[in-house]
């Protein structure tokens, strides 16, 4: 009896640490030769403006240190493949595209504090969507998009 609860304990324990384990949005960006930006308005016309950074351009750089302050984890809804996200509390979509060497990483954000990052969704933050809407709104800027033509 005493072996099951300590496996029991060392299992929720593990499930613990996986979950709330940060992991960088550097780590996904560190080896990228592009970055792809798209916002997407929120309305039914669905506007969208995209913009596209090489390594050389000042911009890229600034998303790259921006990438170190922000960091996403794992849920239960990780777990599953192809879930819809919350919505949308920002009045506007981002989409990324992290392109090295022949592979893509997309990333979808639209401020509920969920992200898709390769299909699976993540969390921005633990606790609301502070972290999220801060991340989009550090994105805007950097990118200079006028995020309040959205809303």
């Amino acid at each position: 009896m005493k072996k099951r609860i300590w496996v029991l304990f060392l299992l929720i324990g593990t499930l613990g640490i996986w979950l709330f384990y940060p992991r960088s949005f550097y780590g996904l960006s560190e080896n990228c030769d592009t970055i792809t930006v798209h916002f997407i308005e929120n309305t039914l016309e669905h506007g969208m403006e995209t913009m596209v950074y090489t390594q050389e351009s000042e911009t890229f750089a600034q998303l790259q240190t921006m990438f170190q302050r922000y960091s996403y984890h794992p849920t239960f809804r990780t777990l599953g493949n192809s879930l819809p996200m919350e919505g949308n509390d920002a009045g506007y979509w981002i989409q990324m595209y992290l392109d090295t060497a022949g592979e893509r990483t997309v990333f979808i954000c639209g401020g509920t504090g969920e992200i898709r990052i390769k299909g699976r969704i993540y969390r921005i933050g633990y606790w609301g969507n502070k972290t999220a809407l801060a991340m989009m709104n550090d994105i805007a800027e950097i990118c200079q998009w006028d995020c309040s033509l959205s809303k």
